[in-house]
């Protein structure tokens, strides 16, 4: 039994890796992903220490909630080594070493916002060596249960506005792991002191018990000294490395026993730690008990004592953490003082009919010796159906005479009940003493002195299960506490016992489990009530919406005392071949006041059925009444019969549609409808009389039954399996009819809140997107010029259009339509668009628009222009005819009939299913059929109501106009044109993806006709998550009811694998449409005839599952007769020959250029030991075949200042769409003697802009942009920044605006200057050598000394010239 949970995890690249070892060369990675007991892998990448893988996997499977919550998911990274021929045969096998891995607690990921881990980079770390980072890997992680939403897209691609083309450079720039990643370091310490009373096991040649322990976190198995006795002492620390936070939070301790050569290991006894509770303080040492199934009963429930073990944990932060085992020190064990238990024992019960003789109870306590005994009842009186005790045999005395530690550390009372029963009960012990059932409750909940009795269930020792209910049911009061602080005991409580007449009214249950795979169910109500135990004595066949209408009566001995009484649990059996298994339960609480009347005088209450443990969740509901009356009160029981009403059913059946993945062949199929069982019959069905009260639900029975085959006729024309030469049939599907929303005496408002409440809700079905945005936003951003052509970029654009929605709404008039579209026109840009309609248009009135577009807004559109762009499914928003039932429109999106009712209101629908091992019905399809309730009189004659779907006349000229309308539709013609897929999640998980489109129309089930069904595996799209198809596939002769279902699936072309010269091929996903439901709708057929035929976004389901991995395919539909059918006949625009087929853009990749403006590269970081390298750049993108387009700058040589000018354009001539949209820039020193060293690098991916570029062909500028680059051995450190900016051309814009490769001519777009001062320095080698500039250095000095010592000279000269005059003059004058 067990639930579907479905786990995405989502590798994006890996970073940081080295190989093992020495750490020489370049590693071949890939990523193993293993989770809910599957694994897979990516591809290998050759010589990489950081690669892109984009891989998106998806697992699900069916388990139990605990099995799920317990799980983990982990992501290992390996290199593959590489395979030398000849060196050996084990190279020609996989030969790998795990360079990482990454552990996610399933339970951790589950209860993180969205269930889900976001994008984000991990260190993966070694097990042997968890301390120590080994690398890192990128991905993100969901983890799902049934109901909860999936995201529609973790596989990015184009799931952004388009407007996003404007943006910087930076914006594609692939991040990468920075210092941040490397999460803080930790030491785990797990203190393993010892353990006690440990069970023995038998081995080959003795009893022995030999215990180790095992610490598992983290990706390591640390063990313990193994020991020789079942009273270890170990004193050994476990110590484990770990980075927080961590996403593997359980530390599994596990108790083993070691059985040696001759035995095998079996373990003892397990603890689960938790890291987050660690983080919050230290575990001081605690002991930890554990149980055990009886011997040689492996398979049963855990009802014995088997020793407890004492540790102690702590974590603590460290830079270099260790991963050992080590001796440790002696335990402080938790104080132990004398202990008391008050027990009071009252009354115990059987949930069986039969009985035991006599019985005992035994409390176990939690045994610190094992010389200390287990206290024991005294035998209880037979009281009716349970057993009581009486006077001193209430109460248990126990005085000071076992060991207590604190609360917390004192485990478990178990509390057994040994029954010995008669003879004829061999199987259950015939005359002996036998633990027939047991309860385990903590002793934390009973360390309080005033204890109140309380009742506790009671499970069965052997046969039991997770399965089965409770065995029986004991009355008592449990204290447990320190001798020295006891209080006084008070007196025992006298209960006063009464006899009561329990009547339990048992009315009807709908929407139970399906839990027969050929079938439903055939379920029975199995009650408990203290002492009594009850069953309805009718199994109803083959149904999940069964009416016993039984009262169930006993004669029962309670506490007089309300409070004490105890709770109703009703269990749902499914009767199987003499078997009886749970499906569901529910408790009704007693003990309150008014909850159990004498006399349940109003309506029966219908109660909410709950799953039982380890079932699924259910819909299911029962009608039921209780009633508790004195013995000496009690009388005849009120009687169950309600006021019915005779009336008519009518039921015209229409057919059954089967899905494709149904796997049924129902050729020549029988319908069976049934109404009711007769009481004195209940195999047959009676005839039609319906409650009056609408509490009551009303359901018609059906089945799909279908010829036995492979029965041969022996020569008298009998059969050789059927004497009477009968044909016998099998039921192949199932289906109810909900009656009471059709009952004409209820009100509308109560039959649409009956229709709500009680209608069936498969989990599989297309429920559509939750979207913000309705038709009319849909329709504006059409006329707004917004192109939305996929899920994801519907989803983006709302959040821009809701500003505008509170001041402009769709209108219907042309002239101001008119108005709006000369505005649009004038305006330029989004932002532009929303202030003119915010300031211009508020005086327009806010009108409902139907499903056109104004036709004014058409008249220019062409082709797919035409046709409005939902982000939903057609059923959504197409407008509903008049409908048969008489249901608000607001009620009808709750269940599979009612999600049917707004498109199609010419019948109704209901689920066909069959039933499954877990209870969740498969479905299989759905029946069509028109039904309704009319009330007879006396005389079986229509008695008028207002409130009536329709009259006689009405229904009848209803039936004549399907069978018209059936009549004509024989010859038309489908087209489906299939426009693209977005965020696919193929089976492979690879982003690499290759798809195609197979589209079939027929009638569902397990046959299929070639004529209908068209694999279009020669247009196959490569290389993406979000192909464009643009492929109309078209079916002529197509007549309902034969062709009334088509199915599109998406199929991976898997490229043929080593060995295997095919290529294989799988099913990403799977759409129904259901062709009648569309043509028979009047609105759709305006919609073609008129070519305006929304393009809608469908959901991709897998087979069998229940979850929509959030893959859709986008299209919209046509359907058309294919030549006129007479003088009544619609306008010429609905034949086939009238309207060519759409002609659509092609999808072949398009030749396009990327130009990459390289303009300077600054805070360029040196390598040790080179003061001035000669830096240049590099781009390098690789092509669909293999190829690497290479292309460099020149060189800026003697880069002494950190900055380094290029001014450089680097051109790529690539197709789109392609398989790798991503670009590597590069920095290098270009070494004269060397080879070239990488400085730095970052990584453009233009996944979003190549497929828009394609999908308009048109080109996309990136604005001039400072991009940090990196280097892998200096992970989170920027060791330059690059101004660069980009374009993408496509080929006919490259002849509009030519631009010369480097600093060529025609230099533009953008201009690079080469002539540039800085540039202009540094382009000599010779020249920037380092000895030159110091030679240039030198020689400059030398050259300045000389001049300077001219000068000097020179002013000398004139000195002693002067002077000499001076002195001159100075003789003459004397």
């Amino acid at each position: 039994m067990g639930s579907e949970y479905l786990v995405n995890v989502s590798v994006y690249a890996v970073a940081g890796l080295k190989v093992p070892g020495d750490g020489a060369g370049m590693p071949n990675p890939f990523v193993e992903v293993e989770c809910l007991g599957e694994k897979r892998s990516t591809q290998v990448i050759m010589g990489a220490s950081g690669c892109t893988f984009n891989n998106f996997y998806s697992f699900s499977a069916r388990m139990s909630e605990d099995d799920f919550t317990g799980g983990d998911a982990v992501v290992a990274v390996y290199h593959k080594k590489r395979m030398i021929p000849g060196v050996g045969a084990d190279n020609l096998g996989r030969k790998e070493e795990k360079l990482g891995q990454v552990t996610f607690s399933l339970e951790k990921v589950y209860h993180q916002d969205g269930h889900l881990v976001p994008k984000d980079w991990f260190v993966i770390v070694l097990p042997d060596d968890p301390g120590k980072g080994c690398g890192y890997v990128e991905l993100s992680l969901g983890a799902y249960a049934p109901g909860d939403i999936v995201p529609q897209s973790l596989s990015g691609g184009a799931d952004e506005d388009e407007a996003a083309e404007v943006q910087s450079i930076k914006t594609r720039v692939v991040k990468l792991p920075t210092k941040d990643a490397a999460k803080s370091l930790f030491q785990l310490t797990v203190q393993v002191f010892q353990a006690e009373q440990l069970p023995m096991h038998k081995g080959v040649l003795s009893t022995s018990c030999s215990p180790y322990v095992q610490v598992d976190f983290n990706g390591t198995s640390q063990r313990t000294q193994t020991q020789k006795n079942n009273n270890p002492i170990w004193n050994e620390e476990v110590q484990v490395p770990f980075s927080m936070p961590a996403w593997d939070n359980s530390v599994n301790v596990v108790v083993m026993h070691d059985g040696g050569l001759t035995g095998s290991k079996i373990e003892l006894g397990e603890v689960t730690l938790d890291i987050d509770d660690l983080a919050n303080g230290s575990l001081e040492p605690t002991w930890f008990y554990f149980y055990k199934a009886p011997d040689g009963k492996k398979d049963e429930e855990k009802s014995e004592f088997a020793g407890r073990l004492l540790l102690a944990a702590q974590m603590e932060r460290t830079e270099k953490p260790i991963l050992t085992v080590n001796p440790g020190s002696m335990a402080n064990p938790p104080k132990v003082t004398a202990g008391v238990a008050w027990i009071d024992l009252y009354m115990v019960c059987f949930d069986s009919t039969d009985q035991p003789e006599e019985l005992y109870v035994q409390f176990e306590l939690p045994r610190i010796m094992e010389s200390e005994q287990p206290l024991v009842s005294a035998p209880p009186d037979p009281e009716g159906h349970g057993f009581v005790w009486k006077k001193d045999a209430i109460r248990l005395e126990t005085g000071a005479n076992f060991s207590l530690p604190s609360p917390e550390n004192c485990g478990e009372f178990i509390i057994s009940v040994f029954a010995k029963w008669k003879k004829k009960g061999i199987k259950l012990g015939g005359g002996k003493y036998e633990r027939h059932m047991y309860a385990r409750v903590p002793a934390s909940e009973v360390s309080e002195w005033e204890q109140q009795p309380q009742w506790r269930d009671m499970r069965m020792v052997i046969n039991g299960g997770a399965d089965v209910g409770s065995a029986g049911f004991l009355l008592s009061t449990i204290c447990l506490g320190p001798a020295e602080a006891a209080p006084k005991r008070e007196k025992k409580m006298a209960i006063k016992w009464k006899d009561y007449c329990f009547r339990a009214k048992i009315y009807q249950a709908v929407n139970l489990p399906a839990k027969d795979e050929e079938g439903s169910s055939d379920p029975l109500v199995a009650l408990s009530f203290g002492p009594v135990v009850m069953r309805t004595t009718q199994i109803i066949t083959q149904c999940i919406n069964p009416s016993w209408n039984q009262i169930l009566e006993e004669n029962v001995t309670l506490p007089d005392d309300v409070s004490l009484r105890p709770d109703i649990l009703i269990t749902l059996l499914d009767s199987d071949e003499g078997s009886f298994e749970p499906m569901v339960q529910m408790r009704y609480k007693t003990s309150e006041e008014g909850a159990l009347p004498t006399e349940w005088k109003k309506s029966p209450r219908w109660f909410q059925l709950e799953p039982v443990p380890g079932g699924v969740a259910t819909q299911g509901k029962l009608l039921a009444a209780f009633e508790l009356v004195p013995n000496r009160q009690a009388g005849e029981p009120r009687g169950m019969d309600s006021k019915t009403r005779k009336c008519r059913i009518d039921f015209f059946a229409i057919g059954a549609r089967l899905r494709h993945d149904s796997g049924i062949d129902a050729e020549n199929p029988i319908l069976e409808v049934a109404w009711g069982r007769k009481e004195d019959n209940r195999a047959m069905p009676r005839k039609a009389k319906l409650m009056e009260d609408d509490m009551f639900q009303e359901y018609l029975e059906l089945k799909l039954l279908t010829e036995v085959p492979g029965e041969k006729e022996h020569t008298d024309g009998r059969n050789s399996c059927n004497p009477q030469g009968k044909t016998e049939y099998k039921p192949v599907a199932h289906a109810a009819v909900h009656l009471s929303p059709h009952i004409p005496w209820v009100d509308p408002d109560r039959r649409a809140q009956t229709w709500q409440q009680f209608s069936f809700k498969h989990q599989d079905e297309d429920k559509g997107e939750q979207v913000d945005c309705d038709l009319e936003e849909d329709l504006i951003c059409k006329q707004i010029g917004w192109d939305v052509d996929s899920i994801e970029e519907s989803n983006a654009r709302k959040l821009g259009f809701k500003e505008c929605l509170d001041w402009y709404a769709v209108v219907n008039d042309e002239t101001e339509a008119a108005f709006i579209k000369d505005q649009i026109a004038q305006l330029e840009g989004v932002e532009q668009h929303l202030a003119a309609l915010q300031s211009q248009l508020l005086g327009i009135a806010k009108i409902r628009l139907r499903h056109k577009v104004p036709r004014c807004l058409q008249q220019s559109c062409t082709g797919i222009d035409r046709h409005a762009d939902y982000a939903a499914q057609l059923e959504e928003h197409l407008e509903p005819e008049k409908p048969l039932v008489a249901i608000p429109v607001g009620t009808a999106g709750g269940g599979f009939l009612e999600a049917t009712v707004a498109l199609q209101a010419h019948w109704l629908i209901r689920m066909l299913f069959l039933g499954s091992e877990w209870g969740e019905p498969r479905n299989l399809g759905k029946l069509k059929f028109c039904v309704r309730v009319v009330e007879l009189d006396k005389d079986d004659k229509p008695v008028p109501s207002a409130h009536e779907d329709m009259s006689q006349q009405e229904w009848e000229d209803h039936i004549k106009k399907i069978q018209r309308r059936f009549e004509k539709s024989k010859d038309l013609v489908v087209r489906a044109y299939v426009l693209s897929g977005d965020g696919l999640r193929p089976p492979s998980g690879s982003s690499d993806c290759n798809s195609y489109v197979w589209s079939r129309v027929d009638g569902g089930g397990a046959e299929q006709n070639p004529v209908y069904n068209l694999k279009d595996n020669l247009t196959v799209r490569k290389h993406t998550l979000h192909p464009q198809f643009n492929k109309c596939h078209a079916f002529s002769s197509v007549k309902f009811p034969d062709h009334c279902m088509m199915t599109l699936s998406l199929v991976e072309v898997v490229p043929a694998s080593f060995g295997s010269a095919a290529k294989e091929t799988q099913v990403i996903g799977s759409t129904e449409i259901d062709l009648e439901d569309r043509w028979f709708n009047s609105h759709y057929q305006d919609m073609v005839q008129e070519d305006e035929v929304p393009i809608e976004s469908r959901h991709l389901q897998t087979a069998g599952s229940i979850f929509s991995k959030g893959s859709h395919i986008r299209l919209w539909l046509d359907i058309m007769y294919n030549q006129t059918q007479g003088a009544e006949c619609p306008p010429p625009s609905a034949f086939a020959q009238e309207r060519p087929i759409e002609c659509l853009p092609s999808t072949d990749p398009l030749p396009f250029e990327l130009r990459l403006a390289v303009f300077k590269v600054v805070d360029i970081l040196s390598p040790e030991g080179i003061s001035e390298p000669s830096v240049k750049a590099s781009g390098k993108i690789t092509l669909d075949d293999g190829t690497e387009l290479y292309e460099e700058t020149d060189t800026h040589f003697g880069c002494d200042d950190g900055t380094a000018t290029l001014n450089w354009r680097l051109k790529f001539s690539v197709m789109i769409p392609c398989k790798q949209p991503r670009l590597t820039v590069q920095i290098w020193n270009d070494n004269m003697l060397a080879s070239d060293e990488v400085l730095s690098e970052v990584t453009l991916d233009f996944s979003k802009d190549f497929l828009i570029a394609r999908k308009h062909n048109h080109s996309i500028d990136f604005p001039k942009g400072s991009l940090y680059m990196y280097h892998p051995a200096f992970p989170g450190e920027v060791r330059g920044v690059i101004d660069c900016e980009a374009m993408l051309l496509p080929s006919d814009e490259v002849r509009e605006r030519p631009a010369g490769a480097g600093r060529d001519e025609p230099n533009q777009d953008p201009y690079l200057d080469p002539n540039d001062p800085h540039l202009v320095a540094h382009r000599s080698r010779i020249a920037n050598m380092k000895i030159i500039k110091n030679a240039k250095a030198l020689a400059g000095g030398l050259l300045a000394g000389a001049q300077l010592l001219l000068m000097l000279k020179i002013l000398a000269m004139a000195g002693s010239g002067i002077f000499a005059a001076i002195m001159s003059i100075l003789m003459v004058t004397k």
